[in-house]
């Protein structure tokens, strides 16, 4: 039989048959691994530590992400202010979600971007993301 809606034939083939028994499988896997224990637990915690970077690494990524927009919201306020002082100012002049949005940042007036803080998080990130690679 042809066609789009032909199946395919199998031949011979004996259909797959489930594990009635993991348990068992699993002891009989681990005995036959046995003389591999070392190199076996070595790959598990790889592969554990690799996970566990990859769910850290877009933490440090947002932390990057966070030092460039406080430096451009920080650079855009006048120089000589505390912080405390530009959100006062924010609210008196009836910005109240621009002043929120200070209280809750880590600016400091009239300061740009430290990009040398953002190259060592991006520094970081790559390499935390290098050895999860591992």
């Amino acid at each position: 039989m042809t066609g789009p809606l032909a199946r395919p034939m199998r031949g011979n083939e004996p259909p797959q048959v489930r594990s009635r028994d993991f348990k068992g499988s699993a002891i009989r896997l681990f005995t036959r691994l046995t003389p591999q224990r070392g190199l076996t637990v070595a790959v598990m915690l790889l592969g554990i530590g690799g996970i566990a970077i990859g769910v850290v690494g877009p933490r440090i990524l947002g932390h990057a992400t966070d030092l460039l927009f406080n430096g451009v919201i920080g650079r855009q306020l006048p120089a000589g202010l505390s912080k405390e002082q530009a959100v006062e100012a924010a609210r008196a002049r009836g910005d109240g979600n621009f002043a929120d949005l200070l209280s809750g940042m880590n600016v400091v007036p009239g300061q740009g971007v430290d990009f040398g803080a953002v190259a060592r998080t991006l520094a970081l990130a790559l390499g935390l993301y290098l050895v999860a690679a591992l």
